[in-house]
C-alpha cells in the first residue's frame, strides 16, 4: 500500500523522541548513493587526523535507505554496518503492536520508517543519514524536524526542540519523471514534492542539472528560508565547494593542494559533490571543525571529496562473482538502474568497461516502468537479452514484477530495429538471437546468460530493478532459488 502523508507516522512516533540530527536526502536518481557516500565520509572523519587532533569523540551514525537488498533489516545500518536481525525484530515488534493497539493503519513503509527511527534513538546515534522513500513533502521520513498534535512532550521550547530537532542539512539529487501517479506528471510538480524536505534555517545542496527543477526548488527554498542553497553540477570542483563554505581563499597552501582543489572530479559526480557538502555542513554545524587549523580543515575536506571515487554501494555498478551458481569465471555487473536517467549512467559505464563489445543482459522491471525507454538506452547491436521476473518483495506487497514476456517483446522490437540491412540481419541471427523470457526462473536465466557470455567472451550485466539485484545477491549468498 502506498498512501502518502505524515499523520500516521506522527502517531506511530508520538512517544518517541528523535534527538539525533539528520542529513535528509531526496531526489529521483542517486539519493541512495549520496547517503552511502555521506556515511563513508562520517566513518572517515572518525578515523581522521583532523578528529584525533581535537578533543572530539567519534560520531555514531546511522543510515536508513530503501528498498532493502537481501534482508529487510539491511536497509538500516549503524556506523556503516547493517544492524543485527534481533535488533530489527525487537524494534519492529514494538512499532507493530503500537500500530495495532491504537488502530493507526500505517503503511508498510511507515512502519519500516518508524522502526528505523526507533532504532536510531535506542542506539543513541549522533547523526542519521536518511533517504526519502518517495517524493519528499508527504514521505514518512519527513517527520524529521516536524511536530504535530500527536507528539506527547509537554516540556518548554528547548525540550520540544530537542525532542525532534531540525536536520543538519538536506540534499536533493537529480530529478526525473518517476512515480508520476503519486508525485505529478511534470518535472516541476515532482521537484515541488522533493523540495518538501527543505526546512527553515537548514542548508540545502541540490543538483543543478535541470533548469525547471532548480527554479522550483529555489522558489521553495526562498519560501521556507533555508540558510543556504548550494547548486552543484558535473563541472563543480572541490574549490567551488570550498568557496561555498569559506569565501576567502585558503592561505599559504602548496601548489599540490591548490591543483587538487581545482581539478574536476568526474567519477560519481555531482552526487559526490552533494555528499561532500552535506557531510561538511553537518560537521561544521556540530562544531567539529573549530579546533583545527585551516590547513588541517582543507586536508580533511579534500579527503572527503575523494571518497565517492572509492566508496562501494551494493547494487550500483557492482562487480559480483556468480561462479558458484553458473560456473562463469568473469564477474557480472549488477546495477539497480530502473529509469531512463539511471539507465544512461549504467550504459555509459558498461560501454566503457566492455569497449563497446556486445553485452549479455539479464533484465527485470517493476510494473509501470517505461521499459521501452530504458531498453532503447541500454541495448546495442549484438547484445543478447534474457528477461526474468523478480520474486515477492518482503514487506513491500505493492511492488509487482513486469512480465518477462513483455520485456522480451519490447527488447525484440528494439534489437530488430538496430539492424537495417540483410548483412546486419545476419549478424542479429548469429549473435543476438531472440530475447529469451524465463519467468521467475532467475537461476535458469543466469545459467543461460553465463553460457552465452563465455561462448562470446562477453560481459554479463544484470539490471532493470534493485529487486532483481537483491534476488541475485541472495542467490549468490545462499546458493538456493
Amino acid at each position: 500500500m502506498i498512501d502518502l502523508g505524515l499523520t500516521r507516522v506522527h502517531q506511530l512516533l508520538a512517544k518517541t523522541p528523535l534527538p539525533w540530527r539528520a542529513i535528509h536526502v531526496a531526489g529521483t536518481n542517486g539519493k541512495g548513493s549520496v547517503c552511502a557516500y555521506v556515511s563513508s565520509m562520517l566513518s572517515h572523519y572518525n578515523e581522521s587526523k583532523s578528529r584525533q587532533k581535537t578533543s572530539h569523540g567519534r560520531i555514531r551514525h546511522g543510515r536508513f535507505t530503501s528498498p532493502h537488498l537481501i534482508d529487510r533489516w539491511d536497509c538500516i545500518s549503524i556506523d556503516g554496518n547493517a544492524i543485527e536481525k534481533n535488533v530489527f525484530t525487537a524494534a519492529e515488534k514494538n512499532v507493530l503492536e503500537r500500530n495495532e493497539t491504537t488502530k493507526i493503519g500505517a503503511s508498510e513503509f511507515e512502519l519500516l520508517t518508524a522502526t528505523a527511527f526507533e532504532i536510531f534513538t535506542k542506539l543513541q546515534v549522533d547523526i542519521a543519514v536518511i533517504e526519502v522513500g518517495m517524493g519528499g513533502a508527504l514521505d514518512a521520513t519527513n517527520v524529521i524536524g516536524q511536530r504535530s498534535e500527536y507528539d506527547e512532550n509537554q516540556g518548554d521550547l528547548v525540550e520540544r526542540d530537542s525532542f525532534r530537532p531540525l536536520p543538519l542539512a538536506t540534499g536533493i539529487t537529480s530529478i526525473g519523471l518517476d512515480h508520476q501517479n503519486f508525485l505529478g506528471d511534470t518535472i516541476q510538480k515532482i521537484a515541488a514534492q522533493k523540495a518538501g524536505i527543505l526546512k527553515p534555517g537548514v542548508p540545502a545542496v541540490v543538483a543543478a542539472d535541470d533548469d525547471a527543477a532548480l527554479k522550483m526548488i529555489s522558489e521553495q527554498a526562498g519560501k521556507v528560508r533555508v540558510s543556504q542553497l548550494i547548486p552543484v553540477t558535473a563541472e563543480t570542483t572541490p574549490e567551488d565547494l570550498w568557496q561555498c563554505n569559506y569565501p576567502r581563499p585558503p592561505q599559504n597552501i602548496s601548489h599540490e593542494v591548490l591543483t587538487a582543489l581545482r581539478r574536476p572530479i568526474q567519477k560519481r559526480w555531482p552526487n559526490g559533490a552533494i555528499a561532500t557538502q552535506l557531510a561538511w555542513k553537518a560537521l561544521s554545524d556540530l562544531g567539529r571543525l573549530e579546533e583545527v587549523s585551516e590547513a588541517t580543515r582543507l586536508e580533511l575536506f579534500l579527503e572527503l571529496a575523494q571518497i565517492p571515487e572509492m566508496a562501494q554501494w551494493p547494487g550500483r555498478l557492482q562487480r559480483l562473482s556468480i561462479e558458484s551458481l553458473t560456473g562463469l569465471k568473469e564477474s557480472v555487473i549488477l546495477d539497480g538502474a530502473h529509469n531512463a536517467e539511471s539507465a544512461t549512467i549504467l550504459s555509459s559505464f558498461v560501454r566503457e568497461q566492455t569497449l563497446d563489445k556486445p553485452v549479455v543482459w539479464v533484465l527485470a522491471a517493476s510494473k509501470g516502468k517505461d521499459i521501452r525507454k530504458m531498453l532503447n538506452i541500454l541495448l546495442r547491436p549484438g547484445d543478447v537479452v534474457h528477461t526474468v521476473e523478480f520474486g515477492e518483495v518482503e514487506g513491500m506487497p505493492w511492488v509487482q514484477a513486469m512480465s518477462s514476456s513483455e520485456i522480451a517483446a519490447e527488447a525484440q522490437k528494439i534489437i530488430g530495429g538496430l539492424f537495417n540491412d540483410r548483412r546486419s540481419q545476419a549478424l542479429l541471427t548469429a549473435t543476438s538471437g531472440s530475447p529469451q523470457a524465463h519467468g521467475r526462473s532467475i537461476l535458469a536465466a543466469l545459467k543461460e546468460a553465463s553460457r552465452t557470455a563465455e561462448t562470446q567472451a562477453a560481459t554479463c550485466v544484470i539490471a532493470g530493478s534493485l529487486y532483481l539485484v537483491g534476488d541475485v545477491m541472495r542467490l549468490s549468498r545462499d546458493g538456493t532459488t
